[in-house]
């Protein structure tokens, strides 16, 4: 499977470090994360170090597992991604970088596959209610 985040081992680990800054800011453990999430312990740890004991591949954390992590963080899911891709977590994405076709596919078919209120919740993870209020309205519902 492609990694859609594009992720490279000469990156440094910003995805875990941003983990790792976002549960110290909640004041929470990375235990009681785990247990919010409904997940190993191990695997949270795991996020955060970006590679297991005897394995060297990075997690290649699920749509589902972000917006998962998103919601018990309270943070934007694009924060996630831009972490994850060595960005700055809260970079604004440019114009000029469009989404591969095939992540353009791959969305749309997610997004076609998901209950109407899980798609709510990643847009209020991203937009403002303001916004998520004229879409709605634009919809005519």
């Amino acid at each position: 499977m492609q990694n859609i985040f594009n992720y490279s081992d000469q990156m440094e680990w910003k995805f875990g470090k941003y983990i790792e800054k976002v549960v110290t800011e909640r004041g929470i453990s990375p235990n009681k994360l785990a247990i919010k999430m409904g997940i190993s312990p191990s695997y949270i740890q795991y996020l955060i170090r970006g590679e297991a004991s005897g394995k060297k591949a990075p997690p290649n954390p699920s749509i589902d597992l972000l917006l998962s992590l998103s919601k018990a963080l309270d943070v934007p899911i694009q924060n996630l991604i831009n972490a994850y891709q060595g960005k700055e977590p809260d970079a604004k994405p440019s114009p000029a970088e469009p989404f591969a076709p095939e992540i353009q596919q791959l969305a749309v078919s997610l997004l076609k596959a998901m209950p109407k209120e899980m798609i709510i919740d990643a847009f209020r993870a991203t937009h403002t209610q303001e916004e998520l209020d004229q879409l709605i309205k634009g919809k005519g519902e």
